[in-house]
């Protein structure tokens, strides 16, 4: 194994910030550039999450084993009315991608999703212009469930949103995308 995912700390701040506010990654996803002071409170609440916290994003630092660097995150929401179902998804830092290690940590945050918090199903959801992460949930062996036209506001613009399923191994095969 090449990369671990673990619960973020403060010593991540500079690389959390050299991938979240990479242009790249403002121009596929629904976020705004972060200043250090919000990022910083952004990873003490993270760090701190339960184990088995829920309706809020849980977020994973995605660290190469062979130099505990900071590279990205994974991670998952989990709705509490049911805790049948889980979102995830991933931002790299665009130097290391092209490597596997998304891939691997997708597969590990599966684990955790279906294993750990033993979900039924996993959706992931991303603009219909990010064909890095389209390509890595087919890898995953996600199907894709639907596409949603301009549904995501995306810097200036809306983004078409496809959104992608997996059932758990050990689930009834009628999951489906809310």
């Amino acid at each position: 194994m090449t990369i671990i995912i673990r619960r973020p700390h403060a010593a991540d701040l500079q690389a959390f910030l050299d991938y979240r506010n990479d242009a790249e990654n403002l121009r596929l996803q629904p976020i705004q550039p972060m200043q250090a002071a919000d990022a910083a409170a952004f990873l003490l609440a993270q760090s701190n999450l339960a184990d088995d916290a829920d309706n809020c994003w849980i977020m994973f630092a995605v660290e190469r084993s062979e130099d505990q660097r900071m590279i990205g995150e994974a991670g998952i929401y989990i709705e509490a009315a049911t805790k049948q179902t889980g979102d995830i998804g991933w931002s790299m830092n665009q130097a290391f991608c092209g490597h596997g290690y998304a891939t691997e940590a997708a597969k590990l945050l599966l684990d955790y999703a279906f294993n750990e918090r033993k979900l039924q199903c996993v959706t992931a959801s991303m603009s219909a212009h990010n064909l890095r992460s389209i390509r890595l949930c087919e890898r995953l062996g996600m199907r894709l469930e639907k596409t949603m036209r301009h549904a995501q506001p995306v810097g200036d613009g809306w983004h078409d949103v496809h959104q992608f399923v997996l059932e758990s191994p050990a689930a009834s095969p009628s999951c489906s995308a809310s």
